[in-house]
């Protein structure tokens, strides 16, 4: 199957998944607003999402997933379900030891992660509270991602693609079952992460026994070459994913500090987070066994031109999205979440950090795709060291920009230290001859640029006509809101036709390409 072709498919469920998300997030907001009960919650959510972005869907993937394309090649699929077998025996055993450590230690974590609320006692407890009942989680998804990684091996990404529509379906039930007969409702939603994960697990390996990939927990019976060469690899991207996801905490840590700004945060990075998923992780998921596969068979040229065809793909989609949130932040934030709890001020405050985010989507789905480059040829070394740089960097706008533009600034440190990342990442894939961008892909890369502006410029004159979009019914908000997206994508559609952006042809033969 063409990998734009599973990008394709694992967009697709990712766009209804997301759906369900904002379902999810437009309830979390109506009920809870930005508030003590939003922050509270929003901690202890991004503690398991922390260490699941490092073994489920960071480090772990990045270390396993090249060695288990490289043992399929080389030898069968009979030794590459062994060590994916023995694989997920030590990653239960580790992540099972540290989910003890973490609900003795708690309080104390806790009051590293968000040190704003030790001052505030009944939050401060209601946080740790939260945060032991969250913290399992971790378990069961990187079980999930252990499963879905041997399947992906196999070209199957779709069952991966669905756990997200499991996850925020168990949310929104939990929300309006446990929540209103509790009338605790960030208590609530703990335990329904819980129960979805239970369920994504049950599902994914269901599905796997029924293709018959039997994978299971198998503790080794003697030392094995491949598992010191994984942990070789795993550990260097432990440390690079840990402080990835440190800049994220960085921020959170400062947020604590400012009253609501954890809320903020949280609502405008869903926003974001939508083409991140839909692009950058559809297109790195799908690229990264096949680019791997393509460097360990020796096709370095066959995978250069893959490599350079997916970064081309990846911003025709993502620039207009950049152009689309930053122009269209607020209406987004009204449509989606003004109603409850969720009133004018934090509308204007989420759109505000929307509008700064937007110009970091290119960066952040850049950073996706150039790592896979790196991952694809075992190289976890190098991506670790430009992490360290990128998290000095981010700390250091961060609080010098705080003291100026408040909550903002935390966006705009993450802008900056982004951009910096994607200069790093590129300027060492180029010295090592990794990639090679062509004459025919800069073309490309303008024509997407050009047709950008244009779409921008005619959102600029759209919003001059609109009526106050806060004193309109929701029914009207949502299907201006629609028309106006569509609009905007059949012209910019348009736009790269009549510039011949893509032709008809190579569209067919990207679709055929494996």
């Amino acid at each position: 199957m063409s990998i734009y072709k599973s990008a394709f498919n694992i967009s697709f469920f990712t766009i209804i998944s997301r759906i369900f998300g904002f379902f999810r997030d437009i309830a979390i907001a109506y009920k809870l607003g930005t508030g003590f009960a939003s922050d509270v919650f929003f901690i202890a959510l991004k503690i398991p999402n922390f260490f699941r972005r490092i073994f489920a869907e960071g480090a772990f993937s990045q270390a396993f997933v090249p060695l288990f394309s490289d043992i399929l090649i080389s030898q069968n699929q009979k030794q590459a379900s062994k060590f994916a077998n023995q694989i997920f025996f030590y990653l239960l055993i580790s992540l099972l030891i540290l989910t003890i450590i973490f609900e003795i230690f708690m309080p104390y974590i806790m009051a590293i992660f968000a040190p704003g609320y030790l001052n505030i006692p009944e939050k401060y407890q209601q946080v740790v509270l939260l945060g032991r009942i969250t913290f399992p989680y971790i378990i069961l998804i990187s079980a999930v991602s252990m499963v879905n990684g041997v399947l992906n091996n196999y070209k199957i990404f779709i069952p991966g693609s669905i756990m997200p529509i499991i996850y925020n379906s168990c949310l929104i039930i939990s929300l309006f079952t446990l929540g209103n007969f509790t009338n605790n409702y960030g208590l609530a939603l703990s335990y329904g992460l819980l129960i979805g994960g239970i369920i994504q697990l049950l599902v994914i390996y269901l599905y796997a026994y029924y293709k018959n990939y039997k994978i299971y927990p198998k503790k080794p019976s003697k030392k094995s070459p491949l598992i010191t060469k994984f942990w070789h690899k795993l550990l260097p991207a432990i440390f690079a994913s840990s402080i990835i996801q440190l800049n994220s905490w960085i921020d959170l840590i400062i947020a604590s500090l400012i009253p609501n700004a954890v809320s903020y945060i949280y609502y405008s990075e869903r926003i974001i987070q939508l083409p991140l998923a839909i692009i950058g992780i559809a297109i790195s998921t799908a690229l990264l066994p096949t680019l791997s596969q393509l460097i360990k068979s020796n096709k370095s040229n066959d995978a250069t031109k893959l490599f350079n065809e997916s970064l081309n793909l990846s911003m025709f989609f993502t620039i207009p999205a950049m152009v689309g949130l930053f122009m269209l932040n607020k209406e987004i934030i009204i449509t989606l979440f003004a109603r409850g709890k969720f009133d004018i001020n934090s509308v204007i405050s989420t759109a505000i950090m929307l509008k700064i985010y937007a110009l970091a989507i290119p960066a952040f789905i850049l950073i996706k795709i150039l790592l896979t480059n790196f991952y694809a040829r075992g190289d976890t070394v190098t991506p670790l060291k430009i992490a360290i740089i990128s998290l000095i960097i981010n700390l250091s706008f961060n609080l010098l920009l705080i003291q100026f533009f408040s909550y903002l600034g935390i966006a705009i440190a993450t802008v900056i230290s982004s951009w910096i990342n994607v200069i790093l990442l590129y300027a060492i894939l180029k010295k090592h001859n990794y990639m090679n961008i062509t004459k025919e892909y800069f073309i490309k890369f303008f024509k997407i640029g050009l047709s950008s502006i244009i779409i921008c410029i005619i959102l600029f004159f759209i919003l001059n006509i609109l009526p106050d979009y806060s004193k309109i019914s929701i029914l009207h908000k949502a299907t201006l809101l629609t028309f106006i997206i569509i609009f905007i994508t059949i012209t910019y559609c348009a736009l790269n036709f009549i510039l011949k952006t893509y032709s008809i042809s190579e569209i067919k033969k990207l679709l055929r390409q494996s």
